[in-house]
């Protein structure tokens, strides 16, 4: 994470999704202390959120990839955020005693706490899913229209994020 910053993450499309896609799998697999290093970077990735999502306004109709870029950026400031928030939960959003660590057991949320959780990750949910949707009508929006879809270099960058978007909507 460290040397993220040194590269165009806010101007190439091709690296901010190779990025993106490197950070996720990072939250998914990573160490457990690894939720909490990455939070250190999240003003990085919130740059990314708002640069991407004046570029995708900028468009005119904005670009598939743009979009994406702009949703998985999101998704992971969510991720950041929640476990920053819920240290007790695993990548995979399960209380687990090896986080018991970072001295922040698991405690009795109460129903406003419970309700909060619950709604967090609801809210993760709904982005995977767009970003889900997105990848997957990529194709068929092209083909709709009489061309074969998106490019080749296209396609590899946007469908570098399938795996690792239908591993996070296992967790």
């Amino acid at each position: 994470h460290m040397h993220i910053n040194k590269r165009p993450i806010l101007t190439n499309k091709y690296v901010a999704m190779k990025s993106l896609v490197l950070w996720l799998r990072l939250l998914q697999q990573g160490p457990p202390e690894g939720h909490m290093v990455s939070h250190e970077q999240l003003h990085t990735v919130q740059n990314m959120v708002d640069s991407w999502a004046v570029r995708a306004k900028a468009g005119d109709p904005p670009s598939l990839l743009t979009m994406i870029i702009h949703r998985m950026a999101v998704l992971i400031s969510q991720k950041l955020n929640f476990h920053h928030e819920h240290p007790e939960f695993d990548a995979h959003f399960v209380v687990s005693s090896h986080n018991f660590a970072f001295d922040n057991p698991p405690h009795n949320l109460g129903w406003e706490g419970g309700i909060s959780v619950v709604s967090r990750m609801l809210t993760m949910m709904s982005t995977l899913q767009q970003l889900q949707r997105m990848v997957f009508s990529s194709d068929v929006q092209g083909e709709k229209n009489g061309s074969s879809g998106l490019s080749s270099g296209k396609r590899k960058s946007v469908l570098s994020c399938v795996t690792a978007l239908v591993q996070e909507g296992f967790s």
